[in-house]
């Protein structure tokens, strides 16, 4: 029996630290009006095919489509906020709950999706990374890192690989530095 309560409340434990990043995240006032024609990627897969003159007609397409829908959005005052054709095919905007069912009437729209407000939880992970102690050595949070540049180079590549062929120049105890461009 007392395995099974044991069991019941891990089980418990485990749902309810699940749900809790739910709880990070808020319905906001921004909705993304989803349109009826598919996307630009919908239609024309890859790089090279979305390039195509092909799919830069298409895009217009939506594009029309898209202004179409937003001067109706403009007739109602509802503002615009960005739009999107390649990878999905909408419009954003800021309205009040009360519009999203006159959002759903304006003709091409689909779908009206109430945009979700996401405020990540990292609220212990500084502590674990122990920055508070890291910001006192540098003067206090304010100043710490002041005067600091960072690069991140990232080739890719080990020296030794086929691509990097007379690319790369290493010297012992040096960076690697790059000569010319990979093919």
């Amino acid at each position: 029996m007392r395995f099974l309560n044991a069991r019941r409340t891990g089980l418990s434990i485990f749902l309810l630290s699940a749900a809790l990043p739910g709880f990070g995240q808020t319905l906001s006032n921004h909705y993304a009006l989803i349109l009826k024609d598919p996307p630009v990627s919908a239609r024309f897969v890859g790089r090279e095919a979305v390039r195509s003159t092909a799919a830069e007609s298409y895009r217009q397409q939506i594009l029309r489509t898209h202004d179409a829908v937003r001067q109706t959005v403009a007739a109602r005052a509802i503002p615009v906020t960005g739009t999107a054709d390649v990878v999905m095919n909408a419009i954003f905007v800021v309205a009040s709950p009360d519009r999203v069912a006159d959002l759903q009437q304006i003709p091409d729209v689909l779908a009206v999706i109430p945009m979700r407000v996401v405020h990540p939880m990292l609220n212990r992970a500084l502590g674990l990374q122990n920055a508070p102690a890291a910001w006192t050595a540098l003067g206090g949070q304010g100043s710490a890192g002041a005067g600091m540049k960072v690069g991140v180079i990232d080739y890719g590549d080990r020296p030794d690989a086929p691509r990097a062929t007379g690319l790369l120049a290493v010297v012992p105890g040096r960076i690697p530095q790059v000569h010319g461009r990979a093919p």
